[in-house]
C-alpha cells in the first residue's frame, strides 16, 4: 500500500488506436460454410507512446486447419469481441487482417505479420502511416481474471482527494507469465474515475521504503512510502 502520495500532474490520455478497435463493425471476410473445428488464443501487448494494452486475437480453424475467422479483444478496455476483416493466414505463415472504423473507413487499422514458430507471430499494426509493433504468443488458454484486477499479479488501489473532486486510481503490476516476467515487471496506471487505462509507469524503489511511480507520458509522478 502507498501512502503520502503526491500527484504533480494528471492529463487524460486516449489512444486513437484503441478507440478504433472498439468501434470496429461486425464485418469479416470468412467462409460461411466451413464449420470451425478448433479455436486458438493468441496474446500480445499493444505498446503505444501513451498506453500499453493487452490484446487477444482468437483464431477459428476449420476441419482442414484453415484459418476461417478471427476476432480481437482488448480486455483492459472492454470484453467486446471485434470481428476482423480481410482475415487471412496463408500456408507460408503470413498473417494479415484489418479493423475497420464504421464511421471513417479510411481509418482502418491493418496488421501484417509472420508466424516464426508454432506459438509466435511477429508483426505490426499500421494506422495513418504510423506503425506499432505487435508480437503475438499462442496460449493454451487465458488465465482467469476479474474486471478489478485485469489479470495483474498485484494491484494497488488509491484515491486522490482534490478540492473539486476525488480521483480513484489503480496501479497494476504484471510480473509473471503470460503477461509479464519477474526480472522486468510491467507497471501500469489506470484512472478509474476518468476511465483511462494502461498508462506506462516507471517504478523506482529505495531501501528506505520510499517509492516513486512516474508516468512520463502524461507528466505525472507519485512519491510515497510503503506501510
Amino acid at each position: 500500500m502507498l501512502s503520502n502520495c503526491t500527484l504533480w500532474a494528471l492529463a487524460r490520455s486516449w489512444s486513437v488506436l484503441v478507440l478504433l478497435v472498439l468501434s470496429a463493425p461486425a464485418k469479416t471476410c470468412i467462409s460461411q460454410t466451413a464449420e470451425p473445428a478448433q479455436q486458438e488464443t493468441w496474446f500480445g501487448w499493444i505498446e503505444g507512446p501513451k498506453q500499453q494494452l493487452r490484446t487477444v486475437v482468437r483464431v477459428e480453424r476449420d476441419s482442414q486447419e484453415k484459418a476461417v475467422r478471427g476476432i480481437m479483444i482488448s480486455p483492459d478496455e472492454s470484453l467486446n469481441e471485434v470481428p476482423l476483416s480481410e482475415f487471412e493466414i496463408n500456408a507460408q505463415g503470413a498473417w494479415r487482417f484489418e479493423l475497420v472504423n464504421s464511421i471513417a473507413k479510411q481509418s482502418a487499422i491493418q496488421f501484417s505479420g509472420v508466424q516464426t514458430s508454432a506459438d509466435k507471430v511477429n508483426g505490426q499494426l499500421l494506422h495513418s502511416g504510423e506503425t506499432i509493433p505487435l508480437k503475438l504468443q499462442r496460449l493454451a488458454s487465458m488465465p482467469a481474471e476479474t474486471r478489478n484486477d485485469l489479470g495483474a499479479d498485484s494491484v494497488w488501489l488509491g484515491t486522490l482527494d482534490f478540492a473539486v473532486k476525488k480521483l480513484e486510481f489503480r496501479v497494476r503490476v504484471y510480473s509473471r507469465p503470460p503477461f509479464g516476467i519477474e526480472s522486468a515487471p510491467r507497471f501500469l496506471f489506470d484512472s478509474i474515475t476518468q476511465n483511462v487505462s494502461g498508462i506506462p509507469v516507471q517504478f523506482t524503489g529505495g531501501p528506505d521504503g520510499k517509492t516513486t511511480l512516474e508516468m512520463k507520458s502524461i507528466g505525472a509522478k507519485f512519491i510515497g512510502e510503503f506501510n
